[in-house]
């Protein structure tokens, strides 16, 4: 144990580690004790200061016995964290060991709904209705999408989202089958959609009102903050329609630099592809539906993409869980479909993956992050896609080579499409396209090859015809 608190008190509190100077004030203790059980479990040390400086306590045996009763009194229902005297350079110190057992625990003066908290980062706050709903669930070793959706009906499944599905599957899309994965449930007499019935196969209707958090976002903004949109799109189609649209939106909003090492060129996108959908899959599989009003956001910057889903770590899970390979799965049904959609591999290995890919493609290691009723995923962009380009008088070659790691993916196929017809007008090259943007963004794009002298136009207004300034050598 000296051991142990030696390594411990070196680090800074955490989701899983709090100091306290001394027992003067017990219900701040006693919130960190309901706290951590509530979450992922977690050590408080009484007897240092918030620095890490160790002062110690004066009776350990009455601090002992005084927490003891505390938490007897004060929490419900009953727990019973490990308690031990300690002594570090002559300092007796109290180590509070906090399991994690699944509850909710409650300070019962307040109650069993306002007394419930929870742990996120090193401070303590309320739980809300969805975490104390999602702990009970744990507790009975259920899911909130393995619950029936009341209020719903068959009619509210998309033929063609249940056609997307089921083309994974050399089944038919029976009433059977869709009971057998999860999605229809009894409900008395009758068969209703399941949440991730609805999550999976509702129809626009039925997501936005029975399933709001079931929804993708995806926005390009300018610089490194929110202040100004290139280009965003929400998802139609629901989480299975995501899979594919929103890599394609990550390709028209992203550079891409070219490395020339043999007589091969190899192009390096600005961010790890499959990492990304790997991290996209996670978020889809393990975000929160039950908060409503919330959904996956997918943000590009200027300077680094996040992926953003609704819900904490789930419950018993931290960050260094995570990182272990350690697995808790939040949506039972949605798992086993992805499982079987070949979308996931081994529970927990997620992570491990995704770092893997990062480090062997020379990308930087993603950044996880939990806040609020939130977990985030920051990816950052490959060196050489960040190397200043030249910007006066390329060749197509340079264009390609280095004047493309400033380039957007959608703005070097513009490039591509001007190059190749040689001149062509704002309407047809909308429709020569993969997936144009809007208008107003298209345009600026237009303007921004325009300034770096790539492209010109002849004419003026929707008659302006658009043709290259660079040729191939």
């Amino acid at each position: 144990m000296c051991k142990k608190i030696s390594e411990l008190i070196k680090q800074p509190e955490s989701k899983k580690l709090e100091f306290k100077r001394d027992l003067s004030s017990l219900r701040p203790i006693i919130k960190t004790i309901i706290a951590f059980a509530n979450t992922a479990g977690g050590t408080i040390v009484v007897g240092i200061e918030d620095n890490g400086k160790v002062v110690g306590i004066a009776d350990p045996l009455h601090a002992e016995e005084k927490i003891a009763s505390a938490i007897t009194d004060s929490i419900a229902p009953m727990l019973m964290p490990d308690i031990e005297i300690v002594t570090v350079d002559q300092n007796s110190l109290l180590v509070i060991d906090v399991p994690h057992v699944v509850g909710p625990y409650y300070l019962k003066q307040v109650g069993n709904i306002d007394g419930v908290l929870v742990r996120v980062g090193s401070t303590n706050r309320q739980a809300s209705p969805q975490i104390i709903e999602e702990i009970k669930l744990k507790k009975a070793d259920g899911s909130f999408d393995a619950l029936p959706c009341h209020g719903s009906s068959k009619a509210d499944f998309d033929p063609k989202l249940i056609d997307l599905l089921f083309e994974n599957f050399p089944h038919k899309p029976t009433t059977a089958k869709l009971q057998s994965l999860g999605l229809l449930v009894k409900q008395g007499n009758k068969n209703i959609p399941s949440n991730a019935g609805i999550i999976l196969l509702g129809n626009e209707d039925a997501r936005f009102h029975k399933a709001n958090g079931a929804r993708v976002s995806c926005a390009r903004f300018a610089d490194t903050t929110k202040a100004e949109f290139i280009d965003r799109i929400d998802i139609d189609g629901g989480i299975l329609t995501a899979i594919d649209e929103v890599p394609k939106f990550i390709r028209r909003n992203s550079r891409m630099a070219a490395e020339i090492k043999t007589m091969r060129r190899r192009d390096i996108p600005e961010y790890p592809t499959e990492a990304i959908r790997e991290a996209l899959i996670n978020a889809l599989l393990h975000s929160s539906y039950m908060f409503q009003g919330m959904r996956i956001l997918v943000a590009i910057y200027s300077d680094r993409l996040d992926i953003t889903n609704p819900g904490m770590f789930p419950v018993g899970i931290d960050i260094e869980d995570l990182k272990n390979g350690v697995s808790s799965i939040r949506n039972k049904t949605l798992a086993q479909i992805f499982k079987k959609m070949e979308l996931v591999e081994t529970w927990g290995s997620g992570y491990e993956r995704i770092s893997r890919f990062c480090k062997k493609e020379g990308y930087p290691e993603p950044k996880w992050e939990e806040f609020g009723n939130a977990v985030r995923v920051t990816f950052y962009p490959h060196p050489a896609t960040i190397t200043p380009g030249v910007k006066e008088g390329p060749s197509w070659e340079q264009v390609g080579t280095k004047l493309s790691s400033e380039l957007t993916r959608r703005q070097l196929e513009i490039l591509t499409v001007i190059r190749e017809t040689g001149e062509i007008s704002f309407r047809d090259l909308v429709k020569r396209l993969e997936n144009p943007p809007a208008d107003r963004t298209l345009r600026d794009d237009l303007a921004k090859l325009k300034q770096l002298q790539l492209i010109d136009s002849k004419g003026f207004g929707r008659g302006a015809l658009w043709h290259p300034l660079v040729e191939a050598e």
